[in-house]
């Protein structure tokens, strides 16, 4: 019998993953849902997806690993921001 893929556990979870993946979405969801202090204090264009995991691989599943960088507006300084 041919090997047939399991369903996704967390369907929902990946679909916003995938999306959250694409730099510019990402940048659109933040800018729509954080508060404009926050908004303010981030320089959103300098977004840069982290893609090294932070997480133990068995939490992979029950834990979103997304982070992105970006530097604070005006500084040097980054942020992290995990999705």
């Amino acid at each position: 019998m041919a090997n047939i893929p399991k369903p996704s556990r967390n369907p929902h979870d990946r679909f916003f993953c995938n999306g959250m993946e694409n730099q510019a979405v990402a940048r659109g969801f933040m800018q729509h849902y954080l508060p404009e202090k926050v908004r303010a204090a981030l320089d959103l264009d300098s977004l840069s997806l982290e893609h090294d995991s932070y997480l133990d691989p068995a939490l992979r599943e029950t834990v979103s690993d997304l982070v992105y960088h970006c530097h604070l507006a005006g500084k040097a300084n980054r942020c992290d921001s995990a999705l």
